[in-house]
């Protein structure tokens, strides 16, 4: 019996602590520029402005760590901090390599991009539609 009661407690001992290790993601609101991606454009970058919720400071955040759709890397700089929504909550704006970004994209449409990165110990996420033409 107590053999029995061990090894219960030891499986729920390591359930709590598997359990308390998951970690959820920052909702992030992403504002990806230029609203339309012109495939036949020669520009150099696309812009991404990233605001975090309350509590969390754009400043914070790791630009090393940022991806676009899981592949292509923020680059580290230009980066600056501003309002450019106007709302009052800083946002961070990187830039990507336009010709990474427009590699992503099989052809015209609408789509949903992706933008992971850090902010101290946490992760973060958001998405913005692109129209592609």
């Amino acid at each position: 019996m107590k053999g029995k009661l061990l090894a219960i407690l030891l499986l729920a001992s390591l359930t709590l602590s598997v359990a308390s290790t998951v970690v959820a993601q920052i909702s992030a609101t992403v504002d990806f520029k230029p609203e339309t991606l012109n495939l036949k454009s020669k520009g150099k970058y696309v812009t991404v402005f990233i605001e975090l919720p309350e509590g969390y400071n754009v400043s914070d955040i790791d630009v090393s760590s940022i991806l676009l759709n899981d592949t292509v890397p923020a680059l580290p700089k230009p980066v600056n901090i501003g309002d450019e929504d106007g709302d009052g909550a800083p946002d961070l704006m990187v830039k990507f390599s336009r010709a990474e970004v427009k590699a992503l994209f099989p052809g015209p449409g609408t789509y949903t991009v992706k933008v992971t990165g850090t902010v101290g110990a946490e992760t973060f996420v958001g998405y913005d539609e692109v129209r592609v033409k």
